[in-house]
């Protein structure tokens, strides 16, 4: 015979009974009327960066060999002896940076560092000295490198940066600050990654801002990430981030291009940066309109010939997915903007042609 289960009847009563006793017995309350946070006493919210005030997260995605980790450099140091490094800020009064690097050596820091100060004066290279803090390549007395999942790793470096106390801390890069078992699994980066450092961010007192490398163009169904979700691994990291940055690299006009993808507030516009190599300084040399997928597919036409779907698939395929290249197509020869010659075959307007040339 089989045993049923047992059955608890909850007395709802003795359970509101017993949670308003411990508000009586002064626990910590969940909530805030709107009369209650009018008269709490808040901190006036202090933007150190672009989009990034005091106890909040943000993340600069890069794809591979565009330079994220010298951009994070040059804005170490322009924030520390208080340069205008736009889009970034305007700065004028110096502030304190601490940079914790999880990939490079301290003899390659030291040189790479040692370059980009030579144009600047003594004074700004003095105000450098005071200002910024340097973690790479420590290993505690285990002789294990510093990771920020373990607790007694991320205790030590919480009270090291409350001692310190910078506006800014810089973190190159999150796949080797955290050990972790799968980037794309949501709960685990949120729990794990996201959470500790906004409380990181939160205990210290600074703005936060984290790189990491952007991930495949496309997701399962074949449609391109939006721009906020291009970095690496699970959504919940652009989710948590206050503001989120692509570097991306433009071969054509050789430079890279920053764009600001997510923040509460207006955008800046992409920016075109340009790498001085001998300098490893970024400047920035203009802005970038931003071209539509329509805009793309038009401009494989001007060329004057036919054009097959087959072919225009192909040369976008990495940009966007089949069924948007077709409903733009169809939407374009409604527009007036190509013909369909026959089926599957599309040519420019004539009159455009003429027009562009």
């Amino acid at each position: 015979m089989t045993q049923q289960p047992s059955t608890t009847k909850i007395d709802a009563e003795a359970v509101r009974q017993e949670a308003q006793e411990l508000l009586e017995n002064d626990f910590e309350k969940i909530g805030f009327t709107f009369g209650e946070l009018l008269e709490k006493d808040l901190p006036p919210r202090e933007e150190i960066i672009f989009g990034l005030a005091r106890g909040e997260v943000g993340l600069l995605n890069a794809t591979t060999n565009t330079g994220k980790t010298t951009l994070l450099r040059n804005l170490m140091i322009s924030l520390c002896v208080g340069k205008p490094f736009l889009p970034f800020g305007n700065f004028s009064l110096p502030k304190r940076v601490a940079f914790l690097d999880f990939e490079d050596t301290l003899v390659y820091l030291r040189k790479d560092l040692t370059v980009m100060l030579e144009d600047f004066s003594d004074a700004d290279k003095a105000r450098l000295k005071d200002n910024v803090l340097l973690v790479c390549e420590h290993r505690d007395e285990n002789d294990e490198d510093l990771t920020l999942s373990k607790v007694q790793h991320l205790a030590l470096l919480t009270q090291r940066l409350k001692n310190f106390a910078p506006d800014l801390i810089i973190v190159d890069t999150l796949g080797s600050a955290f050990q972790i078992r799968s980037e794309n699994d949501n709960a685990e980066i949120r729990r794990f990654v996201m959470r500790p450092l906004r409380q990181l961010a939160r205990d210290v007192g600074s703005a936060l801002i984290c790189s990491h490398h952007i991930g495949k163009p496309k997701l399962e169904e074949g449609q391109v990430k939006d721009a906020e979700f291009r970095g690496r691994g699970a959504s919940s990291l652009a989710d948590l981030g206050r503001i989120i940055l692509n570097l991306e690299r433009d071969n054509a006009n050789e430079c890279s291009i920053l764009r600001c993808a997510k923040v509460k507030g207006v955008k800046f516009t992409d920016t075109k940066l340009k790498l001085d190599i001998s300098r490893r300084w970024f400047e920035k040399v203009g802005e970038s309109q931003i071209v539509t997928n329509y805009a793309l597919i038009l401009e494989e036409f001007d060329d004057g010939k036919n054009h097959t779907t087959g072919e225009i698939v192909e040369k976008l395929s990495s940009k966007m997915s089949e069924r948007l290249i077709k409903d733009h197509l169809a939407l374009a020869v409604s527009n007036g903007h190509l013909s369909r010659l026959k089926h599957g075959i599309y040519q420019k307007k004539t009159e455009d042609l003429l027009k562009d040339a």
